[in-house]
């Protein structure tokens, strides 16, 4: 887990990051997932800027459905969601970045959608095609 990471660990426990416990068995009413939305959703309500990867999870070069979590959370209090695309080479991966290779890792943040007036369903897929519109499709090239 990133808590007990020497430094990067204090540091999201201090700027109030949610960290998701998938494997407590201390509570067996809330999963991992649950109480990660519980939390979320609580710190949105009071203020707390968020973000989220709303794959839930992450591959290489593979282009992952949306979760509902994050959708749900911004149709229940009417965010404006920011969408952020993240291009990193994957050839990255397979080196010591950014000491062994030339390629950068290009973020680009989009223009604010409301969620306001929107279902979950229409939300996900204006954010999924937002996000991967200056994307590469990585599986073309196998």
């Amino acid at each position: 887990m990133s808590f007990f990471l020497p430094g990067v660990g204090q540091i999201m426990w201090l700027s109030r990051h949610v960290f998701i416990d998938r494997v407590s068995k201390k509570n067996t009413t809330k999963t991992g997932a649950r109480n990660l939305y519980l939390q979320s959703n609580e710190s949105v309500q009071q203020g707390v800027p968020m973000f989220f990867f709303p794959q839930g999870t992450r591959r290489l070069a593979k282009r992952l459905d949306f979760k509902d979590g994050a959708f749900k959370i911004a149709t229940e209090n009417n965010c404006t969601l920011i969408p952020i695309s993240i291009d990193i080479p994957t050839s990255v991966w397979n080196s010591f970045y950014p000491w062994t290779t030339n390629k950068p890792i290009v973020l680009t943040v989009h223009k604010g959608i409301e969620s306001k007036g929107k279902d979950i369903i229409e939300l996900k897929q204006c954010c999924f095609d937002t996000i991967y519109s200056v994307l590469p499709d990585y599986s073309k090239d196998k």
